[in-house]
Parts: structure tokens; C-alpha cells; sequence
């Protein structure tokens, strides 16, 4: 049994169709449904049912996925290990997100001293840049759900691609300072915000699309801005001063990292906001296998399935 032929078995599970499955992997429906055939064969077990409405996993299917995953997990960890020194590069822009520089660092130290490592931390318009530039080889950027298709329309316009890693909940972070950090209650309505200054990170029009945040600016309500450009102004700010930061708060990931000591998460009660985190590439660029280590690393933080069409 080849690994091409486990990577394939999961596109299938992933599209939860072998005709879309096929597609994405440029190659014959029929070529996949004899991979498919040729491993349930040799394992002399059915894998899958299909019929009419779709495929579904048989009990032996679903351990066939657990173990098949782990077996390209670790391919994958190897093959980035045995990698050439010319292609041992990671090169990341990516947002001010922890979970994102936390899954590089977690990396960093998987790898060892053999890997040319650049994590750089920036305004979602920069980290565009940087990735068309090709400055960096992956970009992680944060924009509100409510915009994704014009998202995606720029990214269609200025030669890029990428997909939504999670959405995430909207949060409102709050420090010692803040009369919000001594709330009995976890959530706190909109009105209330209004009574304190907002914090935000420094944001500069997209290219094409200049309006595309606009929508956040006028949904939550502040009695002033205080604007940043790093995560050092951030912590500092949060817990120096009765600011609040709205923004995402993914709490699966921060229950296994941990988060900045002395701010506190509130939920916004009635807010229905959400946010995308979203990784992106040059357009029609295959990323390299360090670069998918990487990914594989923030999916497994938020506790998303992967994406297979870039694994």
C-alpha cells in the first residue's frame, strides 16, 4: 500500500465524494475509484458504502481514516526532516495572532537549527504584500465572515488564493483597568462599550477593495480610538489602561497554549459577529512540505479537520 494511495482514500472522505475528490487530485474517476477498490482489497474490508445519496464510512472505515491520517502525519514530518538545506526555508506573515506564532514555534522546535525561519507579524494589508511579493510563502489574515465573498473576490483579483481556517467567535478583551474586567456576568451588551476607548491595530486600505473592514468600524461602539501596531503596544495597553480590544478569541487553541496573563475574554451578548482566520498563497503556487507542516500544526490548534486540497 502506497501513501499516494491513503492520501487519495482521505481527499475522498474530505469532498465526501470520489467524483469531487477526483477533481481537486487532476486525475480520473475511475483511477480513484481503483485505488479505492485495489486497498479495500488488499485489506479485505469495505472502506466505504456508497450509493445514491453519497458515501458514508464503514466501523472499519472510520479506524481505516484514524490511522491513515496518523500515517501521513507522520510521511509528512519525515519528509520535511529529509528536505535539502536549499529548501529548508519556513517563511510566515501572518496577522497579530498568538495560536499562529505559537504553531511556529512549536514547529521551530520540531525541526532544529537546519531551517531558515522567518515569522513576521503585520497589518492584514502587508501581509498581502508580503505574500505576493513572495516575501513570504503563506500569509494568515483575520477579516468578518460578513465580508467573505468580497474577500475572496480581491484575492481573486490581485493573483491570490487561500481558504478559511476557522471562524471564531467575537470577543471583547478586557484588562485590569477596565471596569469590564470585574463583571460577575462572562458577556457584556454593546451599549456598555461605548463608555471606553477601543483599541485596534493599524490598518491601511486593500488593494482594490478599500471599504472591505468597514463594516466592524461601525458596528461597535467606542468613545474614542487607540490605534497600534504591535503586539507589545497590545498587551501593554490592555493592561495598563481601561481599553477594550474586540476582536477573536479562539478558545481551543488558547486552552492548550495559554493566553496573555491578566486579560480577561468577555463575550458580547448580543453581537452576531463573527471573524475568518484565512491562510493564503500565490496563486497556482504548491506549497512545500514545511509550509504544510505549518498549516497542519494551526489546523490541529483550532481543532479543524485539514484541508486536504493543500495537504
Amino acid at each position: 500500500m502506497r501513501i499516494s494511495q491513503l492520501q487519495q482514500i482521505l481527499e475522498i472522505i474530505s469532498c465526501g465524494s470520489i467524483n469531487k475528490a477526483a477533481q481537486k487530485l487532476y486525475i480520473s474517476q475511475s483511477g480513484l475509484c481503483a485505488t479505492l477498490n485495489a486497498v479495500e482489497k488488499k485489506l479485505g474490508q469495505q472502506i466505504l458504502r456508497r450509493s445514491y445519496n453519497g458515501i458514508t464510512l464503514t466501523p472499519f472505515g472510520l479506524e481505516f481514516v484514524k490511522s491513515a491520517r496518523q500515517i501521513v502525519e507522520i510521511y509528512d514530518q519525515l519528509l520535511v526532516k529529509s528536505l535539502p538545506n536549499e529548501h529548508s526555508r519556513l517563511c510566515i506573515s501572518s496577522e497579530f495572532l498568538l495560536y499562529a506564532s505559537s504553531a511556529f514555534t512549536m514547529l521551530c522546535n520540531e525541526l532544529g537549527d537546519n531551517t531558515e525561519y522567518r515569522f513576521a507579524e503585520k497589518t492584514n494589508d502587508v501581509v498581502l504584500q508580503d505574500v505576493l511579493g513572495e516575501v513570504s510563502d503563506l500569509g494568515i489574515i483575520v477579516t468578518p465572515t460578513a465580508v467573505r465573498e468580497r474577500v475572496f473576490s480581491v484575492f481573486e483579483q490581485i493573483g491570490l488564493e487561500g481558504s478559511v481556517l476557522c471562524i471564531n467567535e467575537c470577543s471583547c478583551l478586557v484588562g485590569p483597568h477596565s471596569p469590564l474586567y470585574q463583571l460577575e456576568r462572562d458577556a457584556v451588551p454593546l451599549e456598555h462599550l461605548a463608555l471606553y476607548p477601543r483599541l485596534r491595530y493599524e490598518r491601511r486600505p486593500w488593494p482594490v477593495d478599500k471599504d472591505v473592514f468597514r463594516i466592524q468600524d461601525d458596528y461597535f461602539p467606542c468613545s474614542s480610538w487607540i490605534t497600534i501596531n504591535d503586539a507589545g503596544s497590545f498587551q501593554n495597553f490592555l493592561s495598563r489602561t481601561n481599553c477594550f480590544f474586540v476582536g477573536i478569541h479562539n478558545r481551543t487553541a488558547y486552552k492548550k497554549i495559554g493566553y496573555y496573563n491578566n486579560i480577561r475574554t468577555l463575550g458580547l451578548s448580543d453581537a452576531d459577529f463573527s471573524w475568518d482566520t484565512i491562510w493564503l498563497r500565490r496563486k497556482g503556487c504548491p506549497l512545500s512540505p514545511l509550509t504544510k507542516r505549518y498549516l497542519r500544526l494551526l489546523y490541529d490548534l483550532v481543532e479543524v479537520p485539514y484541508d486536504s486540497q493543500i495537504l
